[in-house]
């Protein structure tokens, strides 16, 4: 018998398997390219939230910074109107004591009338018997 023939036609191979081996490999690669489309656009969606965000959280902080300052002026404004009465209130002490040593430089004069009183009344009252007793 004569031997088979061989590469006398084209080799067909297994086609069919061929086919679907790049079919699925094509597949993969669009799934891939989905994924990558679809994390770029999450990726700008994150990215201009984040810029969002840190525009408004500046503008926050230099509105809180004015805010500090402010309230930082109006604390060094109490703080010296705080030591103004701390030094008013020292100089009114001063006259006050001033005034209590001439009170007290002037009680003995005064004394004299609260402890005479009593030994003056009682020397009125022998005064005023007295001709009352001589008529009698």
């Amino acid at each position: 018998p004569p031997p088979p023939p061989t590469w006398e036609a084209p080799y067909g191979g297994k086609t069919d398997e061929q086919q679907g081996i790049v079919a699925v490999l094509e597949m993969i690669m669009d799934d891939i390219e989905k994924d990558i489309t679809k994390s770029k656009d999450e990726d700008d969606a994150s990215e201009a939230l984040f810029q969002k965000s840190k525009a408004a959280m500046e503008t926050e902080i230099q509105e809180l910074e004015t805010s500090i300052s402010d309230l930082e002026g109006d604390k060094s404004e109490k703080e010296s109107a705080v030591t103004e009465n701390t030094a008013d209130r020292l100089g009114k002490k001063a006259e006050l004591g001033v005034v209590m040593q001439r009170i007290s430089d002037s009680e003995p004069g005064c004394d004299y009338f609260s402890i005479n009183y009593p030994l003056r009344v009682k020397n009125r009252q022998i005064e005023v018997d007295g001709p009352h007793k001589a008529k009698g």
